[in-house]
């Protein structure tokens, strides 16, 4: 009988679940890309003949931004 009856809070616990299961596949699908993306970074400012090391403090700190950085000198750097 007491199982029967649905409570609001029960509702309201499944969805928090379903956020939290959620936000950690999330979560770890962008930490994933990220470090993918820094080790490409890494490996080919070796490639490059770039400072690596720097490379990866500099995406390491500030990522998204740094990024677009390092296209840019890349690139440019290729041209030269």
């Amino acid at each position: 009988m007491l199982d029967q009856i649905n409570l609001p809070w029960q509702q309201v616990f499944q969805l928090d679940i379903l956020w939290l299961i959620g936000a950690i596949i999330a979560m770890a699908i962008f930490i994933a890309i990220w470090i993918l993306i820094v080790q490409w970074i890494y490996k080919d400012a070796v490639d490059k003949g770039l400072n690596a090391e720097i490379w990866l403090l500099i995406v390491l700190i500030t990522p998204i931004v740094s990024w677009v950085v390092y296209f840019i000198v890349r690139n440019y750097k290729a041209r030269a």
